[in-house]
């Protein structure tokens, strides 16, 4: 399917924007003058420059990251709920959940980098510290900032929970699902990729399950961490 070139907060991605194969369609990735089999039917390949090629690991990347961290919230928050208590033992929930807390890190460390190598993007290291400061697309990439550090913090923490006080290391973990709202809100406005229905059921089924979860540990309480 042919795509408008349009990147974050729905403004064409850098000065000029990128073509129809290089932003919306994966068919980017292929060079030559078509895809075998797939002639007519409105896809577009285009050379893979080395920006191109950025811009795609970095959409992968940050899809992945963010498929990980909703798996991760997800088996965290039903390991801590009452009603689901039959859950709380469960050594391969726990261990999934474990393991993706740790994913997202480099699958995140190759969007960021993926963007600041992609020159079309314009993505700086200043804009890694300070957001909403972009030329364009200025709220999607400082809710991602933002995303960013928070994220930090609690996987830092998460490093020293032995050394922590309890209290402290619970409430800062808890900003882990504000950081995750962010998220939601740099990728839905970043991008063409959540207007992709398979992705955008996804999404939004995750925000469902997490909304869901955390009622039930609003009515019935959690179980002690």
């Amino acid at each position: 399917m042919r795509r408008s070139g349009r990147g974050f907060g729905g403004r064409p991605h850098g000065a000029g924007g990128r073509g129809a194969g290089q932003d919306g369609s994966l068919a980017g990735l292929w060079g030559g003058a078509g895809l075998p089999g797939w002639e007519g039917r409105g896809l577009v390949a285009a050379p893979l420059t080395t920006d191109l090629f950025f811009w795609i690991l970095a959409r992968v990347c940050g899809l992945t990251s963010f498929g990980a961290l909703a798996i991760s919230l997800l088996t965290g928050a039903a390991l801590r709920t009452a009603v689901l208590d039959w859950l709380g033992s469960n050594r391969s929930l726990r261990s999934l959940h474990e393991y993706t807390a740790v994913l997202w890190i480099p699958l995140g460390v190759l969007h960021v980098g993926s963007l600041l190598l992609d020159h079309t993007a314009r993505v700086g290291l200043l804009d890694l510290v300070v957001p909403f400061r972009m030329p364009y697309g200025a709220l999607a990439i400082g809710l991602g900032t933002l995303t960013l550090w928070i994220f930090a913090l609690v996987a830092v923490t998460g490093w020293l929970k032995r050394r922590m006080a309890a209290g402290v290391w619970q409430w800062i973990h808890r900003l882990s699902y504000v950081a995750f709202g962010l998220l939601f809100l740099h990728a839905l406005l970043g991008g063409t990729d959540f207007s992709d229905p398979v992705v955008s059921a996804l999404t939004w089924s995750v925000a469902f399950g997490l909304a869901t979860i955390t009622a039930a540990r609003v009515l019935w309480g959690r179980l002690p961490a």
